[in-house]
């Protein structure tokens, strides 16, 4: 019985958080990398989310980043890193890699 009302909980859950099977289906992955404007060498550790959305990633040592969303698009991602200004760009399709430069914040 105990097992049961987990089971329900999360299915309660699921369903009041808008996720269904078919959304996998329809999901976007935005992929890329980011660099420096400046010198063009990759950039770690830089924030990227999807912009009216919960969906986030760090950048790794290589500057790449993975986004899978299940919002249509376009869609608009932001890049913030504490050395650098702030970047939006509109995503119109998932299947293009992004090359993010980012400007120095000071020059």
């Amino acid at each position: 019985m105990k097992k049961l009302i987990v089971l329900w909980t999360f299915f309660i859950l699921v369903i009041q958080s808008g996720f269904t099977p078919a959304a996998l289906l329809l999901s976007n992955t935005v992929t890329g990398i980011v660099v420096s404007e400046k010198t063009g060498k990759p950039v770690a550790d830089a924030f990227v989310y999807v912009t009216l959305g919960e969906e986030e990633a760090l950048t790794n040592a290589k500057g790449e980043f993975k986004i899978t969303t299940v919002r249509k698009l376009p869609l608009t991602i932001t890049t913030e890193h504490w050395e650098y200004k702030k970047q939006q760009l509109d995503i119109t399709d998932a299947n293009q890699k992004l090359l993010v430069k980012l400007k120095p914040r000071m020059n």
